[in-house]
């Protein structure tokens, strides 16, 4: 059971490196179908879900992928900022230096989120359900260290 929760996970995980299509595939469209085969429905039933977990699943899961993409797109604009930084002819290393650290703090911002998200599905969800998920996540393509496989969603 532990291996489908991880895959789960996956869909969730939400990853250190996300960007708006991989959060969109991760935790699927707005049909609550995903990438990778199977949606939604199909992650209930493995999980044996009940109607109140999966009401707060399908809760977790839209605040989730809501503030997961504000997130990546604000490490996205700040790579560009920094792409911009690093073509100056005169380059500024303190603003550059300032810029990465800014991405590094968004970064770990959204892999804090990702983590806090798994506590509270914690919360409502047996330790058997967590496995089932996480076993599920890393079946999709997601390896838990922030980043998605190479062939993952969005890819």
């Amino acid at each position: 059971m532990t291996k489908k929760l991880l895959m789960l996970l996956g869909v969730f995980a939400i990853v250190g490196m996300l960007n708006t299509s991989n959060a969109q595939a991760q935790w699927g469209g707005d049909d609550g179908g995903g990438g990778g085969g199977g949606g939604m429905g199909e992650m209930m039933g493995a999980l044996g879900l009940d109607d109140a977990q999966w009401d707060k699943f399908n809760d977790l899961r839209r605040n989730y992928r809501k503030n997961s993409i504000v997130l990546q797109a604000k490490i996205d604009i700040a790579e560009v900022e920094l792409e911009e930084l690093a073509d100056a002819t005169d380059m500024d290393m303190k603003k550059i230096g300032g810029k990465i650290g800014e991405i590094a703090g968004l970064n770990a911002k959204l892999r804090s989120f990702r983590y806090q998200t798994l506590a509270d599905m914690r919360g409502f969800i047996s330790g058997e359900q967590f496995d089932t998920f996480r076993w599920m996540a890393m079946k999709m393509g997601f390896d838990f260290s922030g980043d998605e496989k190479k062939g993952g969603h969005g890819h």
